[in-house]
């Protein structure tokens, strides 16, 4: 599984993906106040 995290502003995502099929397992997306 790959865990990756992307700041983009003062947003901030949460990805994880199946390192085997490519499925996006979770996507959580915080705003940084």
């Amino acid at each position: 599984m790959y865990e990756i995290e992307i700041k983009a502003g003062r947003v901030e995502h949460e990805i994880e993906i199946d390192a085997y099929t490519g499925e996006v397992l979770k996507h959580e997306r915080d705003l940084d106040h």
